[in-house]
């Protein structure tokens, strides 16, 4: 006698041979609507924001900041406490695909361990740019005004500078 298998939620297990051989299961609607909204949310709840997010709507759009809303003085921060002030201009560097950068005391060429040619806005917050168009380090937009790096020398924090 033949037993239908079971799933382990107990409801049996449908006869593969009653669609075809060969032939795959259709699954349900509600299925694909369940697997398409955990990955979506997935790729939403992974995604940071741009440095000037204004509204929790705006933020989870990954919408990339212009550079204009981006530019003036900055502070970075060192996890050791070592903090340096940059600025970040408007002009642009097609070289490099970025926009210039004033750091006068070589804090981000120290960082990022090679010479800094600019910086250009990200989706996620600012990328600082080599003279050949790499990125050396990415300050990822934290929602409260700041972007965090990872650097080889620890973590480093991008404020906008207080004048």
């Amino acid at each position: 006698m033949y037993e239908t298998p079971l799933h382990p939620t107990g409801r049996p297990i449908a006869d593969r041979s009653r669609h075809g051989e060969g032939m795959p299961r259709r699954r349900s609607k509600s299925f694909a609507q369940f697997v398409n909204a955990t990955i979506l949310a997935a790729l939403v709840s992974s995604q940071g924001a741009p440095v000037n997010a204004q509204s929790p709507d705006t933020r989870a759009s990954l919408r990339m900041a212009e550079a204009a809303s981006l530019t003036g003085r900055w502070t970075v921060t060192v996890t050791a406490g070592k903090d340096c002030r940059i600025e970040l201009l408007a002009a642009r560097l097609e070289s490099a695909n970025a926009h210039l950068l004033a750091d006068e005391s070589g804090c981000l060429a120290a960082l990022a361990g090679a010479p800094v040619a600019g910086w250009r806005p990200a989706p996620d917050g600012i990328e600082i740019a080599a003279a050949d168009r790499r990125t050396l380090l990415s300050f990822a937009d934290q929602g409260d005004g700041t972007a965090i790096a990872a650097t080889p020398g620890g973590q480093a924090t991008l404020s906008r500078a207080a004048d």
